[in-house]
């Protein structure tokens, strides 16, 4: 299975588990308040969140959800194009999940201008500003980026082989090469 498709599979999957749900918890919401208490630090509370992540810039964003669609999209081509071209499977996988979340927070704002956001987490009267499964799957994405390029040296590839480009370079940044070794002695 070439990596790309389990890329494309994994935010095709996102995509369609984030909008379900976004789609459910209107629904639900709408017939049970707009608030609902799960757990002491958790409760589902819709909202639209005309910024960027986190409702940042809102107020310099919130008229002009078409200049957030463009650099979100062009933002999900970038990582489209990475995704293609990548080889070890946890770089597919994480790329994957970043894409199907930017995708899953740009459908809401091409259908109503804003990304409907319902989970909210809190503790000690302190609020985590509300958010979604699209963002779950964007930091969860992140994440797994960090940790596949910290371990690029030593994971598959997705032909299954290890990947062993990087190992060659890591290995002989900390240390002098014999070559080098050869250069620093006879200039001494």
């Amino acid at each position: 299975m070439r990596a790309s498709f389990l890329g494309m599979a994994i935010a095709a999957a996102i995509l369609a588990a984030d909008q379900v749900t976004k789609l459910a918890m209107i629904e639900w919401l709408a017939d049970h308040g707009r608030s609902v208490e799960v757990l002491g630090f958790l409760n589902l509370r819709l909202g639209y969140n005309k910024g960027i992540s986190f409702g940042l810039l809102r107020d310099l964003l919130g008229e002009r959800p078409w200049l957030v669609i463009v650099i979100n999209a062009a933002i999900v081509s970038v990582l489209l194009a990475w995704m293609l071209r990548a080889e070890r499977r946890s770089e597919v996988a994480a790329l994957g999940s970043i894409v199907g979340g930017a995708l899953g927070n740009v459908t809401d704002r091409v259908r109503q201008g804003s990304v409907t956001d319902f989970i909210d987490l809190h503790a000690y009267g302190w609020h985590w500003p509300s958010f979604n499964l699209a963002d779950s799957a964007i930091v969860v994405g992140a994440f797994g980026l960090v940790i596949s390029s910290l371990m690029a040296g030593s994971a598959p590839d997705a032909t299954g082989s290890p990947d062993r480009s990087n190992r060659r370079n890591r290995g002989n940044a900390g240390s002098l090469g014999s070559e080098s070794t050869k250069t620093l002695e006879a200039d001494r």
